[in-house]
């Protein structure tokens, strides 16, 4: 399928969609990479509502969000990984917002058990009062 970069929600007339564009995915390789700024200022990533930008680690993530930050996108950022209740203040003094899940469960990792394992209460709570 072809994406078509003038194709936008308000096109489609839904204007309280917004497009969360996840660049550069830690669990995926691109087939044509690009630079990461050349790759967030290309439609669709420009045009979403935000970007998310998750490098392999977290030290890594805050490095591309102050690579995209710097090209002056014009989009907010996010932080898709690697958050927690110990780092969540400081992914903030660079991201708009975080993307959090397998932080807050008891099995924090990428697994079947920890995947499918709920939300702990504790974790969410030590996150939030962050």
């Amino acid at each position: 399928m072809r994406i078509r970069s003038d194709y936008l929600p308000r096109q489609a007339r839904a204007e309280d969609i917004a497009i969360l564009a996840d660049v550069y995915d830690r669990s995926g390789v691109p087939l044509a990479p690009l630079p990461l700024v050349e790759a967030a200022s290309t439609p669709p990533f420009s045009a979403g509502g935000c970007l998310i930008l998750t490098g392999r680690s977290f030290a890594e993530s805050l490095k591309m969000l102050d690579e995209v930050r710097s090209a002056k996108v014009g989009v907010p950022l996010l932080l898709g990984g690697s958050a927690n209740p110990e780092n969540v203040a400081q992914a903030l003094e660079s991201a708009d917002g975080v993307i959090v899940s397998t932080a807050l469960k008891p099995v924090s990792e990428w697994s079947h058990s920890g995947l499918a394992s709920d939300w702990d209460a504790d974790r969410c709570m030590a996150l939030m009062m962050r």
